[in-house]
């Protein structure tokens, strides 16, 4: 990639880890402590939530593939260019108009009713959750899609992954400055403190939309930047393209005769509307219906025959519940979706209760409030740092590989982090720091495992055209309900845990958020509670963990879109852009 077109492939992460960083750092606090929502509200609030987060993804991402209102032609570019142009530029406009809005979601969040009225609050805690998520998952599916359409070969989406990962880096910075300004009792200098990032987040997705309008077509690939370049464009082009087709195409060459096809072959190629494979023939061979003549002519004796790049909805209608169903059907995206929901799961309640947890512990290690706040800063670079790290192992053993010697090295974590849990607490606080970090990896590598479904989806369906975005998009279908889950099921088990005023959200005084053990306990029954408490926090940060990883594994050796299955599928697809690549050079 270029380095403009690299730099504006990232600031959209750089907008998104500044906004989400503190969402979701300060969201369930600014909803439970400051706007006082109950518990039934708050239930109500994640279950609506979980809904809308699952169907969302690919709703929006189903839009912007079929995308009238983001077509090529509303976006300013001539309906003549067969719509080579159109996929990019969707992608682009919705990113630059949602960004906009997921900004203005973001600070609504800061912003509630009084806690004098519990059903407003309650009913705008759960449109507030809608919108943010909403615009959140609608600049992300085509953000994603970019990635999906930059190449085919993991060594160009890793490196663009790492790109992003860079820019998330910075953007994750966020959260260092946030703990000077954020004061529940006083959010004034907090909201003017998101204000400024929400400025800079809607500066980056602008920069995203210039940077990238002009640096390729639909397909991910340079564009041809002038006519002058044509002819060895074209030729380049037919030579990948032959190079690529399969044997029996190749054989056509000795059959037919001739046995080379020139550049000019292909500037006299009839593009046949429907064909998948790319043929010889001989010039003056009757096309199939509605073949399109180039307005190029040649001497040449041979003609090849390239599959025209236009939507496949022109040619075989399909519903979003018929693609949905063709998804499921893929038995690597079943397996897809149970690892991604169960990795979102964990993702999640890690993020939502870091804080919690650490500060349990920090009591006991003799960290101080501002050391705290530190910690949870470097718990959201980290693991873009991280990334960046194990992008060259990406790009050497692939993307499979990766996340299963990840997934063996976290059940190694969550081992040690339950015995150091049970029998110790005085750097417990650094488990949660590695274990997070090792989690937000995996995390981090989820967008290369489904731009392979890309890949898979477009050979095993023959996709005419480009489907990136609601392929990701209906990866998230499953895997969303774990944002939900993850905080519902945090605010039970704190429930149970003893403390002062009955569990972890109930003291009045929860802003020290210790659990049990305090000062007002009993000599008596302290002993047996923290016992009890001490057996809940290990369940918590190292049970939990460690039975998801271990399902995760069980699951990952299971997805068989690795190897050699996944070379093929590879090579389908590189040929496949070769042809289109040449068919639109004709």
């Amino acid at each position: 990639m270029l380095s403009t077109s690299a730099l504006g492939f990232g600031t959209t992460m750089l907008a998104s880890a500044s906004l989400n960083s503190l969402f979701v750092t300060y969201y369930l606090e600014m909803f439970t402590a400051v706007a006082n929502v109950s518990s039934t509200w708050f239930f109500a609030a994640q279950i609506v939530f979980m809904i809308w987060n699952m169907v969302n993804d690919p709703l929006f991402g189903w839009l912007s593939d079929r995308g009238s209102c983001f077509s090529s032609t509303a976006a300013g570019g001539s309906s003549s260019d067969g719509g080579k142009e159109g996929a990019r530029t969707r992608r682009l406009r919705a990113i630059r108009g949602g960004g906009w809005l997921w900004a203005l979601a973001f600070m609504c969040v800061w912003w509630t009713p009084g806690a004098s009225r519990p059903t407003a609050t309650g009913f705008y805690c759960i449109a507030v959750l809608c919108f943010y998520d909403g615009m959140l998952s609608f600049v992300e599916v085509n953000h994603s899609a970019l990635l999906a359409e930059i190449g085919a070969s993991d060594a160009q989406r890793a490196e663009a992954n790492m790109y992003a990962a860079v820019c998330a880096a910075v953007g994750s910075a966020s959260t260092f400055f946030s703990h000077l300004y954020w004061d529940g009792r006083d959010l004034r200098k907090f909201r003017l403190f998101c204000l400024a990032v929400a400025a800079v987040a809607v500066l980056c997705f602008e920069f995203t939309a210039r940077a990238l309008v002009g640096s390729g077509n639909g397909s991910g690939e340079s564009a041809v930047s002038s006519t002058s370049e044509d002819e060895t464009a074209c030729g380049s082009a037919a030579v990948l393209a032959v190079e690529r087709l399969s044997d029996d195409v190749k054989g056509q060459c000795s059959s037919v005769g001739g046995g080379e096809v020139s550049s000019a072959a292909v500037l006299n190629a009839r593009v046949d509307p429907g064909s998948d494979v790319g043929h010889l023939r001989r010039r003056g061979e009757p096309s199939a219906p509605g073949g399109v003549r180039s307005r190029s002519s040649s001497k040449s004796n041979l003609e090849l025959v390239l599959p025209t790049a236009v939507s496949p909805f022109t040619a075989r209608p399909l519903t979003f519940v018929g693609f949905l169903a063709q998804m499921a059907m893929s038995p690597n995206f079943r397996l897809f979706s149970i690892l991604n929901l169960l990795q979102v799961f964990d993702c999640t309640f890690e993020k939502n209760f870091f804080g919690l947890f650490l500060a349990h512990y920090a009591g006991k290690a003799a960290l101080s409030p501002h050391a705290q706040g530190l910690v949870i800063s470097i718990a959201f670079v980290l693991p873009w740092a991280a990334t960046v790290v194990v992008t060259p192992l990406v790009k050497r053993i692939g993307v499979y590989a990766t996340v299963e010697r990840l997934l063996r090295l976290r059940v190694v974590i969550s081992l040690l982090g339950l015995g150091l849990a049970l029998w110790t607490g005085n750097i417990s606080w650094i488990y949660l720091l590695v274990n997070r970090v090792t989690s937000e990896l995996v995390c981090r590598l989820m967008p290369l495992v489904k731009c392979d479904l890309v890949d898979e989806d477009a050979v095993t369906h023959d996709r005419q055209g480009s489907l990136s975005a609601a392929v990701v998009g209906s990866a998230e279908l499953v895997g969303k309900a774990g944002q939900s889950l993850a905080p519902m099921l945090g605010f039970a088990l704190f429930t149970l845990t003893p403390g002062e005023g009955g569990g972890a959200f109930g003291s009045s005084s929860s802003s020290s958020r210790d659990f049990g053990g305090g000062s007002g306990v009993a000599a008596g029954s302290g002993g047996a509670q923290d016992s009890t408490t001490t057996m809940v926090l290990a369940a918590l940060i190292a049970g939990i963990p460690l039975a998801v990883v271990c399902v995760q594994r069980f699951v990952w050796s299971r997805y068989t879109l690795h190897g050699d299955h996944l070379k093929s599928i590879k090579s389908a697809v590189a040929s496949r852009r070769a042809l289109l690549r040449a068919s639109a050079l004709v």
